[in-house]
């Protein structure tokens, strides 16, 4: 689910609990700020991500590298729910699932090609941590 899709549904789980009387006022208004600095937030996101669809992934890269946008998780998940959040593999240029890509880049065939991704890298780091890994 994305970020957008978890803000509604807080927004619409806000509402009915004002109109069930379960909010003060007060909360609402400070709901109503939280919320407001989060659209605008998002509206900044989307406006990146436009002027990277029409100008490529070179700027797309160059605003990830100046630390103005990220590549990760932007909504925090439990455990069990990050092995199955999609990323992008840059080798397939396809979405995948975090597992997918830990399997995938840790099979024989693909363990070269796999090697120097970012993605992997920090995807291995997520799922097994910083455990140093025994060859044989």
């Amino acid at each position: 689910m994305g970020l957008l899709e978890v803000e509604l549904k807080e927004i619409r789980r806000d509402i009915k609990h004002f109109r069930a009387g379960k909010l003060t006022e007060e909360k609402v208004h400070t709901l109503i700020a939280m919320y407001s600095q989060t659209e605008k937030r998002m509206r900044l996101y989307l406006q990146i991500m436009g002027i990277a669809a029409k100008n490529g992934k070179k700027h797309l890269n160059t605003m990830m590298k100046s630390n103005l946008i990220g590549n990760g998780i932007m909504i925090d998940l439990s455990p069990e729910e990050i092995e199955e959040e999609k990323i992008l593999c840059p080798l397939k240029d396809k979405y995948m699932t975090r597992s997918e890509c830990l399997d995938y880049s840790g099979s024989a065939e693909h363990m070269d090609s796999c090697q120097g991704c970012e993605e992997g890298i920090a995807n291995k780091r997520l799922l097994i941590g910083d455990t140093p890994v025994f060859t044989a």
